[in-house]
């Protein structure tokens, strides 16, 4: 199966999971105190320098960072097409085709199983796209290039993700032809 523009479209299942407020609030705060501190330096004009120099590097490369952080991991994104299952944050994406998919199960977020919350790859093939906080989602146990992997994604609707996931699963994989295309 290839992940081409036409297999993506006909979507069985969407859902965007969205960070907290009040984490949110914490990650614009960051970005805010950086800027202040910034400006009140630049207004005292209490650098000069290299000094000046590798601070305001320092701080616009942190003021990058968190704009990226808060622009990228702000929202989950998972979608299930005739394809197989999609998770991203921002420009960062997992596809699994349904073949590669073994099992899949409700379940409640583990984050010491994971090391914590977020993007996290962890030992034992596990990895999870989780959203801080946010103790609900789907485990897909799954082959990846003959290694076994466990992926939990954060869900607000684990059972019905799971249940459209498992009925794929049950459905079978179909057909490959030689050039490796689906039929």
């Amino acid at each position: 199966m290839s992940y081409g523009k036409t297999d993506m479209r006909e979507v069985l299942y969407a859902e965007d999971v969205r960070i907290g407020w009040f984490l949110l609030s914490l990650l614009s705060a960051i970005l805010g105190v950086e800027g202040a501190v910034v400006t009140i330096v630049a207004i005292k004009d209490a650098l000069s320098g290299w000094e000046a120099v590798l601070f305001y590097a320092a701080m616009g490369t942190g003021i990058v960072v968190m704009v990226l952080v808060i622009i990228t991991f702000t929202m989950l994104s998972i979608s299930v097409s005739a394809a197989g299952v999609e998770f991203r944050y921002g420009v960062l994406a997992k596809r699994l085709r349904f073949d590669q998919i073994r099992s899949v199960e409700a379940r409640r977020y583990e984050w010491l199983r994971y090391g914590g919350w977020g993007l996290r790859w962890s030992t034992g093939g596990r990895r999870a796209w989780n959203m801080p906080f946010l103790h609900t989602g789907v485990v897909i146990q799954a082959d990846e290039g003959g290694k076994g992997r466990e992926y939990y994604v954060t869900s607000l609707e684990p059972e019905k993700l799971a249940r459209v996931l498992g009925e794929h699963i049950q459905q079978g994989a179909p057909a490959a032809s030689e050039d490796g295309e689906s039929k």
